[in-house]
């Protein structure tokens, strides 16, 4: 099938389905309920998850001074894995991006993007968390 549209969730999940099947998924997969797709849905949208957080938490502190509930965090986490699921899962829209033909470069750079678009969230994940707290506690960040 030809690629279409490239979009940032089709490239980061592409990328994890590539990791998780050359490497975790290579030997065995079988008779499986849970593979490579599933896995690579739940990292993908766990990422998603934390980045919409992470906005949110960093746009409240700054601008309104106060703090975003953890469980407010979760629910986040959770109707974004739901959103998620229901358009990659249920729409069979993973089944059209992981039978995209791409060439072997393409794959290599959404595997490349994966990986820095995982660092660059965990990161700014903490970074937040380090202002949130300097901000409310009245702290330096120093």
């Amino acid at each position: 099938m030809r690629m279409n549209k490239v979009n940032l969730l089709d490239i980061i999940f592409l990328g994890w389905y590539q990791i998780m099947d050359k490497t975790v998924y290579s030997f065995e997969n079988k008779g499986r309920a849970i593979g490579p797709k599933e896995h690579s849905l739940f990292i993908t949208f766990l990422l998603h998850g934390i980045n919409l957080w992470t906005l949110l938490s960093y746009l409240l502190t700054q601008y309104f001074n106060k703090p975003l509930p953890l469980y407010f965090g979760l629910f986040v986490a959770i109707l974004v894995f739901l959103l998620g699921y229901n358009i990659y899962i249920r729409q069979n829209r993973a089944e059209k991006v992981i039978s995209y033909n791409i060439t072997t470069i393409k794959i290599l750079f959404y595997i490349l993007a994966s990986i820095i678009y995982t660092i660059i969230s965990i990161y700014c994940m903490l970074e937040v968390g380090d202002f949130v707290r300097s901000k409310l506690t009245g702290t330096s960040l120093d």
